[in-house]
């Protein structure tokens, strides 16, 4: 063998070992049907609000209330509110410059993953994009999960 051949090889298999982890990381953090629970509810932010609480890892499920326009500056977030049944709102922001936009529309039932960081009017929740940090965010609407540019992972049941 000559060490071009060697070269390949071990380049080739590097590149092979390291879409196999990245493949793997992204399966990991983007959940399953299995893992997404039809009716979550709002229990973890209200409990986080009323402790006055940020930067914890929440689920919830809620309506969508109202779109607003994109925030731009460093980065571009689409930005929504969520309306629990107690009346509390709850701003998304989802980062599109890292994740995926999602197609919601007032009355849209959606689940999201990600930061809640406290504030007066209800907090707000960050990092709903793949690789946030020590965990990954995420939205789901309509049997498909937004958390990265370009993958929309189709989930095995409709809502």
């Amino acid at each position: 063998m000559t060490r071009s051949t060697v070269a390949f090889g071990v380049l080739l298999t590097g590149a092979v070992i390291g879409s196999l982890i990245w493949l793997r990381a992204l399966n990991a953090t983007t959940p399953s049907a299995a893992s997404i629970p039809k009716h979550v509810g709002c229990g973890e932010v209200q409990s986080a609000f009323a402790r006055r609480q940020s930067y914890e890892w929440v689920t919830l499920s809620a309506p969508v209330w109202r779109t607003l326009s994109d925030s731009v500056g460093q980065y571009y977030h689409q930005r929504f509110i969520l309306r629990c049944p107690s009346g509390q709102t709850v701003l998304i922001e989802n980062d599109v410059s890292i994740g995926r936009r999602v197609p919601v529309h007032p009355g849209d039932m959606v689940t999201v993953h990600g930061q809640y960081i406290w504030n007066a009017l209800g907090g707000l929740v960050h990092y709903t994009h793949h690789g946030a940090g020590a965990q990954s965010g995420w939205i789901a609407l309509r049997g498909t999960v937004y958390s990265i540019i370009g993958v929309g992972r189709r989930l095995f049941y409709q809502r």
